[in-house]
């Protein structure tokens, strides 16, 4: 079992990898911070973690808080 330590490791590579994947902004809306300083993204995955989703490059995307918050752990198109 992977320590919390190493989880978080693993979280901030992933995020890096794809924060610059997707160039700093919300797939959804456009939205990014160089554009709107009150724009904060996360990272989503497309099949939800609670829903068996895994936290990989082919299941992550970066969304504004506004997008992330407001999708839930429903599936996406």
């Amino acid at each position: 079992m992977l320590t919390k330590e190493a989880v978080w490791s693993i979280r901030r590579v992933t995020l890096g990898e794809s924060k610059r994947t997707f160039r700093l902004k919300c797939v959804l809306s456009g939205d990014h911070p160089a554009r709107n300083a009150e724009c904060v993204l996360h990272m989503d995955h497309i099949v939800p973690w609670s829903k068996g989703g895994k936290t990989r490059d082919d299941n992550l995307r970066t969304l504004c808080a506004v997008c992330n918050v407001g999708r839930g752990n429903r599936f996406s198109d």
